[in-house]
C-alpha cells in the first residue's frame, strides 16, 4: 500500500495502490436494489452484462442484456454464476455521481501537478458489479483509471503500459480505432511483470492509460467497485497516434512502434489533431 504522495510520481506509467484516508465514499450508492433500479432505467449501451470464464485469457465471453439477468440482485448476493457487470456515465443519470466525480476531481488536481483541469477533455463515474470470484478477463483501457473498492475485495494482476509484448501495436490500434478492449496476447509466463494489487473495501487504485490487466473478485461475497475515468490530452493524443498507425498500416505501411521516434510520433498527433479540426469547422452546424 502506498501514499497519495505517490500518485504524482505514477501518474501516467504505472498502478499505485494507496488506502481508505484519501476520500469518503460513503455518499456511494451501495444499495444494491437501488443500483439494480438505476441500471435498468439507463440506456443499454451504458450497461454491460458479461458471463466470464476463470481463464484471464479467455476473451470469449457471452454477453446479456440487463432484461435477460431479472434477477440480477439475487444472483449476485447467492454468487450464481460468473457474472461480471460494468456500467458507464453514471454521472448522467444521478447528482449523487456528479458531486462525487466533481470532488473527486479537484482533489486529483491538488495531488498531482502534471494534472490540469484545462487539459482535462472528458470524465466519467462507472461501477462494476461481480459475483464471488467472477474474472474480468485479460484487456486494456485507454483511459486514466481509479477503481474504488465498496463492497467486497478483489485482486489487479497490472502490467506494465509500454510493454509491447503483452500489448502490441496492432491491437493498441484496434482499442483506439475500434474500441477492442479485450486482449488474446495473456501468457501465464507474463505474471512474472505483474504488479499484483489487493483492494479491500475502501482502498482506491489509480490505473495508468494504456496498461494491460485482469481483475479476480473475492470468492466470500460480491464485489462493487466504482470507477472515475479522465481522458485528458495525453490520452487524447495517443489514441490519435494509434488511429493514424492504423490507417498506415491498411496501406500497407508498417509504422514505428509507439514512442521509438518521439518526433515523428508528434509530427503524426500534430497532423492528426489538425485533420480533426478543419473536419469539425466544415461540419454543418
Amino acid at each position: 500500500m502506498e501514499s497519495i504522495n505517490d500518485l504524482a510520481a505514477g501518474w501516467g506509467k504505472r498502478p499505485v495502490n494507496f488506502d481508505k484516508t484519501w476520500m469518503d465514499l460513503s455518499q456511494l450508492p451501495t444499495d444494491l436494489k437501488l443500483i439494480d433500479e438505476l441500471l435498468r432505467q439507463m440506456p443499454a449501451n451504458q450497461v454491460f452484462v458479461r458471463v466470464t470464464s476463470p481463464d484471464p485469457a479467455n476473451s470469449n465471453i457471452q454477453r446479456l442484456s440487463l432484461n435477460e439477468v431479472p434477477d440480477l440482485v439475487s444472483r449476485l448476493e447467492s454468487g450464481d454464476g460468473n457474472i461480471h457487470l460494468q456500467a458507464i456515465q453514471l454521472d448522467e443519470h444521478l447528482d449523487t455521481y456528479r458531486e462525487f466525480k466533481r470532488a473527486f476531481i479537484d482533489k486529483v488536481a491538488q495531488s498531482v501537478p502534471s494534472f490540469s483541469t484545462n487539459k482535462l477533455i472528458s470524465s466519467s463515474v462507472g461501477l462494476f458489479v461481480s459475483t464471488p470470484g467472477a474474472v474480468a478477463p485479460f484487456h486494456a483501457d485507454p483511459e486514466h483509471n481509479f477503481l474504488l473498492q465498496v463492497i467486497g475485495n478483489k485482486v489487479m494482476h497490472s502490467f506494465p503500459p509500454m510493454d509491447f509484448e503483452t500489448f502490441p501495436s496492432e491491437a493498441r490500434e484496434a482499442l483506439a480505432s475500434e474500441k477492442i478492449s479485450m486482449l488474446k496476447t495473456y501468457k501465464t509466463e507474463f505474471e512474472q511483470r505483474a504488479t499484483v494489487l489487493p483492494l479491500s473495501a475502501g482502498d482506491f487504485i489509480y490505473h495508468p492509460p494504456m496498461s494491460p490487466h485482469w481483475v479476480k473478485s473475492g470468492t466470500e461475497k460480491f464485489s462493487l467497485s466504482y470507477t472515475i475515468s479522465l481522458v485528458t490530452e495525453d490520452v487524447d493524443h495517443t489514441l490519435l497516434l494509434h488511429k493514424i498507425n492504423r490507417r498506415l498500416r491498411k496501406f500497407g505501411i508498417v509504422p514505428s512502434q509507439q514512442g521509438r521516434f518521439p518526433f515523428f510520433d508528434s509530427l503524426k498527433v500534430q497532423s492528426a489533431a489538425c485533420g480533426r479540426s478543419i473536419k469539425q469547422l466544415l461540419r454543418p452546424s
